[in-house]
């Protein structure tokens, strides 16, 4: 059974248009998504005002977004995102706190880690980023708030 070369091509013609036109009514769907999604942030974040004062117990870092009507901005990958909200949380503790409580913390301001085991994440990403130490019995602090060991002054000095 053959087919004729030319009426394949058409088909093929008519099916890339297809999809591109399906890719253009998903582009028009996934804009009206953000712009429902950048609602939704600000009404949350009038109740938060409301509810804890403006900026809230931690300074709030809002989700970038990319919107169609202004300049795309670097969204921040998993690792990135709680590597930024740990410091804030961590500083406004004022002590170390488990994996648990960093992640706790994270979901009050609203963020979601879209990975397998969002505990187990944050304690990896921690742990490996030279920003933090973990701090035994204790959990996660801050590298740069750690007292200095017996020792360093004196080679400082």
């Amino acid at each position: 059974m053959t087919t004729d070369p030319d009426e394949r091509d058409e088909d093929l013609k008519t099916a890339l248009a297809a999809y591109r036109r399906r890719i253009e009514n998903l582009r028009a769907q996934a804009r009206e998504v953000d712009a429902q999604i950048a609602k939704a942030e600000a009404i949350a974040r009038m109740i938060e005002d409301e509810m804890f004062g403006p900026m809230g117990a931690v300074d709030r870092v809002d989700p970038p977004t990319l919107s169609s009507t202004s300049e795309p901005v670097k969204a921040l990958n998993n690792g990135e995102l709680v590597v930024k909200l740990a410091k804030k949380i961590l500083l406004n503790a004022g002590r170390p706190l488990s994996r648990q409580e960093i992640l706790a913390n994270i979901s009050k301001l609203g963020y979601t880690l879209n990975v397998a085991n969002p505990p187990k994440f944050v304690g990896k990403t921690l742990w490996a980023h030279k920003d933090f130490v973990h701090v035994d019995q204790q959990g996660y602090w801050l590298a740069s708030k750690m007292p200095a060991e017996k020792g360093d002054n004196d080679q400082n000095s």
